[in-house]
């Protein structure tokens, strides 16, 4: 593998920070049940160690693992493209 310019590794570097800040405030969402209604909705980002507190002892907290792992897939796909475009030509 060929080593990344400048400009390159800015993008890594950058991609690489964004990664760390959406694994440490992740998307939470809460679940409200009961007999009759079954309820979904986002509760925002929040520090890993500390979520978001439910309205009721009936709200579950939990983290938004398919929308974290979107966010992830996204970083990742525009850190890969932007160090494949900014590649300098070889003379």
């Amino acid at each position: 593998m060929a080593d990344l310019n400048k400009k390159q590794n800015k993008i890594l570097k950058f991609g690489m920070a964004a990664i760390l800040l959406c694994c440490l405030f992740p998307p939470w969402t809460s679940t409200y049940k009961s007999k009759t209604l079954h309820k979904v909705r986002s509760e925002g980002y929040s520090f890993i160690a500390s979520p978001p507190k439910g309205q009721s002892y009936r709200h579950n907290v939990k983290l938004d693992v398919s929308r974290l792992l979107l966010q992830l897939f996204i970083v990742s796909v525009a850190t890969g493209g932007g160090i494949i475009i900014s590649k300098k030509k070889q003379e």
